[in-house]
């Protein structure tokens, strides 16, 4: 079968996509073929070597749809031509940027057949990560800035904060095409230009950034009295720090900078729920696919920020 394959540590370019054997489903393990395979910034960092040791070569990709090609001993419960989410994430395991995968078992969700594979990648980190947001920081009667609209995250939660009922929806991104359509009351904000804080004529009351760096920073002015920052993601947590006299700011404002992170609320169960949930409130991520072929490609624009939307990886 043909993979994308990590065998050191570097840049995009370490990314091989090269022919290896299809893998046999032992006892309680399927063997799925996929048909999306999701990439996140953790997938990024990993490539780099960023997280840490781990042995190499590997196949990296920890969400992946597709369908049940074969089945191990042991397996009940699960038909060869299922259609099902495969959050590998939850069980440890990678093996994605391929053609197919092994997984437990256990760690398949069935997937409604209106629902396509790469829309169901979409609705897992990305997906849970937006719908725990937006349930942990209340919108309704809101002024609402969702930084990196465009993306994965933040096009879901426009849509989120819209059915919970936000009084106003601004969006912001690195570039004014990423802005387009996504069904926000303001999408001029274009922290890509200079100035881009003028756009915004009034404070707001929950700003959710995962941007970091200058736009972080930026963001504390934009913040109504009791408002709220939420940081969330890795590119959150670069560049930016909070000074003495921002904190007295915060203070004397009654305001709060608050952090999340999704990875302690990661379990199958959990992951099977939120999915479940997503699909009925009837969200859809924008999509940024890329051929598995192209997996260093997508890895780089991922990386500066050329992206609109999850980005998945098709056969």
């Amino acid at each position: 079968m043909k993979a994308a394959l990590l065998s050191q540590f570097g840049g995009p370019e370490a990314l091989i996509v090269t022919t290896v054997e299809t893998p046999r489903p032992g006892p309680g393990e399927v063997l799925v073929r996929v048909e999306a395979a999701g990439i996140n910034f953790t997938d990024t960092a990993q490539r780099a070597g960023s997280l840490g040791p781990m042995p190499l070569p590997l196949v990296m990709g920890g969400e992946v749809a597709g369908t049940v090609e074969a089945l191990g001993a042991d397996v009940q419960g699960v038909a060869k031509g299922a259609r099902v989410a495969v959050p590998l994430f939850a069980h440890g395991r990678m093996g994605g940027y391929a053609e197919y995968v092994l997984a437990p078992a256990a760690a398949l969700v069935p997937l409604p057949d209106d629902l396509a594979a790469a829309d169901a990648v979409a609705l897992m980190v990305q997906g849970m990560t937006a719908l725990h947001l937006s349930r942990r920081f209340a919108m309704r009667g809101k002024r609402v800035f969702i930084h990196a609209a465009g993306g994965g995250v933040g096009s879901l939660l426009v849509q989120l904060a819209r059915q919970q009922g936000a009084s106003e929806i601004l969006a912001g991104a690195s570039g004014a095409a990423k802005l387009d359509g996504l069904g926000a009351d303001v999408t001029r904000i274009d922290y890509g230009q200079g100035g881009w804080t003028d756009a915004i004529k009034d404070k707001v009351d929950l700003i959710f950034d995962s941007a970091g760096g200058a736009v972080t920073a930026a963001s504390l002015s934009l913040l109504a009295p009791g408002g709220t920052l939420v940081l969330y993601g890795l590119p959150s947590l670069s560049g930016f720090a909070i000074t003495g006299a921002e904190t007295m700011g915060l203070v004397m404002a009654n305001q709060t900078v608050s952090g999340f992170s999704i990875m302690p609320e990661i379990s199958p169960a959990a992951v099977a729920a939120a999915l479940a949930d997503l699909v009925a409130l009837g969200v859809r991520s924008r999509l940024a696919t890329y051929r598995l072929d192209d997996a260093a490609k997508a890895h780089a624009d991922m990386e500066a920020r050329r992206t609109r939307g999850k980005v998945v990886l098709l056969p």
